[in-house]
Protein backbone atom coordinates (compact mmCIF):
# COMPACT_ATOMS: atom_id res chain seq x y z
CA UNK A 1 0.00 0.00 0.00
CA UNK A 2 1.44 3.34 -1.08
CA UNK A 3 0.16 6.81 -0.27
CA UNK A 4 0.81 9.11 -3.20
CA UNK A 5 -0.59 12.63 -3.70
CA UNK A 6 -2.82 12.08 -0.63
CA UNK A 7 -4.44 9.00 -2.14
CA UNK A 8 -3.77 5.35 -1.37
CA UNK A 9 -2.93 2.78 -4.05
CA UNK A 10 -2.22 -0.93 -3.87
CA UNK A 11 0.54 -2.78 -5.71
CA UNK A 12 1.13 -6.53 -5.70
CA UNK A 13 4.57 -8.10 -5.98
CA UNK A 14 5.44 -11.70 -6.90
CA UNK A 15 8.33 -13.51 -5.24
CA UNK A 16 10.65 -15.53 -7.44
CA UNK A 17 11.15 -19.26 -6.83
CA UNK A 18 14.38 -18.64 -4.91
CA UNK A 19 12.57 -16.20 -2.60
CA UNK A 20 15.34 -13.65 -3.14
CA UNK A 21 13.49 -10.92 -5.02
CA UNK A 22 10.01 -9.86 -6.07
CA UNK A 23 8.71 -8.20 -9.23
CA UNK A 24 5.64 -6.04 -9.76
CA UNK A 25 2.59 -8.03 -10.83
CA UNK A 26 0.66 -6.90 -13.91
CA UNK A 27 -1.88 -4.12 -13.34
CA UNK A 28 -4.74 -6.55 -14.07
CA UNK A 29 -3.51 -9.09 -11.49
CA UNK A 30 -2.22 -12.61 -11.95
CA UNK A 31 -3.10 -16.23 -11.17
CA UNK A 32 -0.43 -18.86 -10.55
CA UNK A 33 -0.90 -22.56 -9.90
CA UNK A 34 1.35 -24.27 -7.37
CA UNK A 35 1.87 -27.93 -6.53
CA UNK A 36 1.51 -28.42 -2.78
CA UNK A 37 3.35 -31.53 -1.59
CA UNK A 38 2.70 -31.29 2.16
CA UNK A 39 -0.50 -29.30 2.55
CA UNK A 40 -1.41 -27.44 5.69
CA UNK A 41 -4.94 -28.34 6.65
CA UNK A 42 -7.06 -25.19 6.51
CA UNK A 43 -7.39 -23.48 9.87
CA UNK A 44 -5.26 -25.99 11.80
CA UNK A 45 -1.63 -26.51 12.66
CA UNK A 46 0.50 -28.32 10.09
CA UNK A 47 -0.20 -32.03 10.09
CA UNK A 48 2.39 -34.10 11.97
CA UNK A 49 2.26 -36.63 9.12
CA UNK A 50 2.51 -34.87 5.73
CA UNK A 51 -0.03 -35.95 3.15
CA UNK A 52 2.00 -37.71 0.40
CA UNK A 53 -0.57 -36.82 -2.28
CA UNK A 54 0.37 -33.57 -4.07
CA UNK A 55 -2.44 -31.17 -4.87
CA UNK A 56 -2.78 -28.08 -7.01
CA UNK A 57 -3.70 -24.72 -5.60
CA UNK A 58 -4.29 -21.49 -7.49
CA UNK A 59 -2.93 -18.35 -5.88
CA UNK A 60 -4.46 -15.06 -6.95
CA UNK A 61 -2.37 -11.89 -6.97
CA UNK A 62 -4.86 -9.02 -6.76
CA UNK A 63 -5.09 -6.37 -9.44
CA UNK A 64 -4.53 -2.77 -8.43
CA UNK A 65 -8.27 -2.14 -8.49
CA UNK A 66 -8.95 -5.24 -6.38
CA UNK A 67 -6.59 -4.02 -3.66
CA UNK A 68 -8.88 -1.09 -2.93
CA UNK A 69 -11.96 -3.31 -2.70
CA UNK A 70 -10.79 -4.30 0.79
CA UNK A 71 -8.34 -1.48 1.52
CA UNK A 72 -11.17 1.02 1.20
CA UNK A 73 -11.68 4.54 2.50
CA UNK A 74 -14.37 3.27 4.90
CA UNK A 75 -11.83 0.82 6.36
CA UNK A 76 -9.17 3.56 6.62
CA UNK A 77 -7.06 1.81 3.94
CA UNK A 78 -4.48 0.16 6.22
CA UNK A 79 -6.20 -3.00 7.47
CA UNK A 80 -3.36 -4.75 9.25
CA UNK A 81 -2.76 -2.23 12.02
CA UNK A 82 -5.75 -2.72 14.34
CA UNK A 83 -5.79 -2.02 18.05
CA UNK A 84 -8.38 -4.78 18.47
CA UNK A 85 -5.85 -7.28 17.17
CA UNK A 86 -2.83 -5.72 18.85
CA UNK A 87 -4.30 -4.96 22.28
CA UNK A 88 -2.65 -7.90 23.98
CA UNK A 89 0.57 -8.81 25.72
CA UNK A 90 3.48 -10.07 23.65
CA UNK A 91 6.79 -11.53 24.81
CA UNK A 92 9.70 -9.78 23.11
CA UNK A 93 13.01 -11.70 22.90
CA UNK A 94 15.23 -9.37 24.91
CA UNK A 95 17.58 -10.76 27.53
CA UNK A 96 17.03 -14.01 29.38
CA UNK A 97 13.44 -15.15 29.04
CA UNK A 98 12.37 -12.07 27.08
CA UNK A 99 10.18 -9.21 28.21
CA UNK A 100 6.36 -9.20 28.09
CA UNK A 101 4.34 -6.05 27.55
CA UNK A 102 1.25 -4.80 25.75
CA UNK A 103 2.03 -4.47 22.04
CA UNK A 104 0.41 -1.04 21.64
CA UNK A 105 2.23 0.35 24.68
CA UNK A 106 5.53 -1.04 23.38
CA UNK A 107 5.13 0.43 19.89
CA UNK A 108 4.13 3.79 21.37
CA UNK A 109 7.15 3.69 23.69
CA UNK A 110 9.65 3.17 20.84
CA UNK A 111 7.95 5.83 18.70
CA UNK A 112 6.45 3.52 16.07
CA UNK A 113 2.94 4.73 16.98
CA UNK A 114 2.27 8.41 17.54
CA UNK A 115 -0.19 7.94 20.38
CA UNK A 116 -0.26 8.47 24.11
CA UNK A 117 -0.98 5.00 25.47
CA UNK A 118 -2.18 6.47 28.77
CA UNK A 119 -5.12 8.12 26.97
CA UNK A 120 -6.46 4.85 25.51
CA UNK A 121 -9.55 3.27 27.01
CA UNK A 122 -8.30 0.45 29.26
CA UNK A 123 -11.58 -1.41 28.65
CA UNK A 124 -10.98 -1.50 24.88
CA UNK A 125 -11.53 -5.14 23.87
CA UNK A 126 -9.08 -7.45 22.15
CA UNK A 127 -9.95 -10.04 19.54
CA UNK A 128 -9.77 -13.59 20.91
CA UNK A 129 -8.12 -16.26 18.78
CA UNK A 130 -10.99 -17.99 16.91
CA UNK A 131 -9.20 -21.31 17.49
CA UNK A 132 -8.95 -20.84 21.26
CA UNK A 133 -11.77 -23.00 22.59
CA UNK A 134 -11.26 -21.64 26.11
CA UNK A 135 -12.83 -18.38 24.91
CA UNK A 136 -16.62 -17.89 24.50
CA UNK A 137 -17.99 -19.25 21.23
CA UNK A 138 -19.75 -16.01 20.23
CA UNK A 139 -16.63 -13.91 20.87
CA UNK A 140 -14.55 -16.30 18.74
CA UNK A 141 -17.07 -16.21 15.88
CA UNK A 142 -17.40 -12.40 16.01
CA UNK A 143 -13.60 -12.15 16.09
CA UNK A 144 -13.39 -14.29 12.94
CA UNK A 145 -15.96 -12.13 11.14
CA UNK A 146 -14.19 -8.94 12.25
CA UNK A 147 -10.80 -10.05 10.94
CA UNK A 148 -12.09 -11.46 7.65
CA UNK A 149 -15.22 -9.46 6.80
CA UNK A 150 -15.62 -6.22 8.77
CA UNK A 151 -13.35 -4.11 6.57
CA UNK A 152 -16.10 -4.27 3.88
CA UNK A 153 -19.15 -4.86 6.05
CA UNK A 154 -19.03 -1.65 8.06
CA UNK A 155 -20.86 1.67 7.79
CA UNK A 156 -20.24 3.07 4.26
CA UNK A 157 -18.08 0.06 3.47
CA UNK A 158 -17.82 -1.82 0.18
CA UNK A 159 -20.23 -4.62 1.08
CA UNK A 160 -23.74 -4.46 -0.36
CA UNK A 161 -25.33 -5.83 2.82
CA UNK A 162 -26.25 -3.30 5.49
CA UNK A 163 -24.60 -5.37 8.25
CA UNK A 164 -21.90 -4.05 10.58
CA UNK A 165 -19.51 -6.86 11.51
CA UNK A 166 -17.12 -4.82 13.65
CA UNK A 167 -16.29 -6.78 16.81
CA UNK A 168 -17.21 -3.87 19.07
CA UNK A 169 -20.71 -3.47 17.55
CA UNK A 170 -23.44 -4.85 19.81
CA UNK A 171 -25.35 -7.91 18.58
CA UNK A 172 -28.65 -6.21 17.62
CA UNK A 173 -26.82 -3.31 15.96
CA UNK A 174 -25.05 -5.65 13.54
CA UNK A 175 -28.37 -5.97 11.64
CA UNK A 176 -27.42 -9.59 11.07
CA UNK A 177 -29.73 -11.88 13.02
CA UNK A 178 -33.04 -13.05 11.51
CA UNK A 179 -32.83 -10.31 8.86
CA UNK A 180 -33.73 -11.06 5.24
CA UNK A 181 -30.75 -11.06 2.86
CA UNK A 182 -30.68 -8.61 -0.03
CA UNK A 183 -28.92 -11.28 -2.11
CA UNK A 184 -30.64 -14.52 -1.11
CA UNK A 185 -28.46 -17.16 -2.73
CA UNK A 186 -30.39 -19.90 -0.94
CA UNK A 187 -33.56 -18.89 -2.81
CA UNK A 188 -35.82 -20.03 0.01
CA UNK A 189 -38.39 -17.72 1.64
CA UNK A 190 -37.26 -18.54 5.19
CA UNK A 191 -33.58 -17.77 4.53
CA UNK A 192 -31.97 -14.95 6.52
CA UNK A 193 -28.53 -13.37 6.77
CA UNK A 194 -28.23 -15.49 9.91
CA UNK A 195 -31.29 -17.59 10.70
CA UNK A 196 -30.66 -18.11 14.40
CA UNK A 197 -30.38 -21.80 15.19
CA UNK A 198 -30.34 -22.79 11.51
CA UNK A 199 -27.02 -22.74 9.59
CA UNK A 200 -28.76 -24.33 6.57
CA UNK A 201 -31.04 -21.27 6.27
CA UNK A 202 -28.26 -18.73 6.86
CA UNK A 203 -26.88 -16.92 3.82
CA UNK A 204 -23.76 -15.89 5.73
CA UNK A 205 -22.85 -19.50 6.46
CA UNK A 206 -23.64 -20.55 2.89
CA UNK A 207 -21.46 -17.88 1.32
CA UNK A 208 -18.38 -18.56 3.46
CA UNK A 209 -18.66 -22.30 2.78
CA UNK A 210 -18.63 -22.12 -1.03
CA UNK A 211 -16.16 -21.02 -3.71
CA UNK A 212 -17.36 -19.57 -6.97
CA UNK A 213 -20.26 -17.25 -7.68
CA UNK A 214 -21.45 -15.65 -4.43
CA UNK A 215 -18.49 -16.72 -2.31
CA UNK A 216 -17.26 -14.70 0.65
CA UNK A 217 -14.76 -13.20 0.65
CA UNK A 218 -15.31 -12.33 -3.01
CA UNK A 219 -11.66 -11.49 -3.74
CA UNK A 220 -8.46 -13.44 -3.26
CA UNK A 221 -9.75 -16.71 -1.80
CA UNK A 222 -9.78 -19.98 -3.74
CA UNK A 223 -10.02 -22.42 -0.81
CA UNK A 224 -12.74 -22.71 1.83
CA UNK A 225 -11.47 -22.14 5.38
CA UNK A 226 -12.75 -25.40 6.84
CA UNK A 227 -12.04 -24.53 10.46
CA UNK A 228 -13.51 -21.04 10.18
CA UNK A 229 -16.62 -22.36 8.41
CA UNK A 230 -17.11 -24.98 11.13
CA UNK A 231 -16.82 -22.27 13.79
CA UNK A 232 -19.55 -20.18 12.14
CA UNK A 233 -21.78 -23.25 11.70
CA UNK A 234 -21.43 -24.21 15.36
CA UNK A 235 -22.09 -20.65 16.52
CA UNK A 236 -25.29 -20.35 14.48
CA UNK A 237 -26.55 -23.81 15.39
CA UNK A 238 -26.24 -23.08 19.12
CA UNK A 239 -28.23 -19.83 18.97
CA UNK A 240 -31.77 -20.04 20.32
CA UNK A 241 -34.00 -20.04 17.24
CA UNK A 242 -35.67 -16.74 16.35
CA UNK A 243 -33.92 -14.74 19.06
CA UNK A 244 -30.99 -12.37 18.87
CA UNK A 245 -27.81 -12.94 20.92
CA UNK A 246 -27.14 -10.56 23.76
CA UNK A 247 -24.95 -7.55 22.88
Amino acid sequence: MLKQQNNWAGYTYVWNDAQTDATLAPEQGLDQTFIIKSPTHAGTERSAVPDPTPRQQTWHYPSRAECLVCHSRAANFALGLSDLQMNRDFTYPSGEGGQTDNQIRTLAHIGALKIDYATLNPARPALPDPRDESKPLEARARSYLHANCAHCHIEAGGGNASVDLDFSTSGPNTRLFDVAAQSNLLSTPDAKLIATGHPDRSNLFHRVSIRGAGQMPPVGSNVVDAAGTKLIETWISRMPASTQPAP
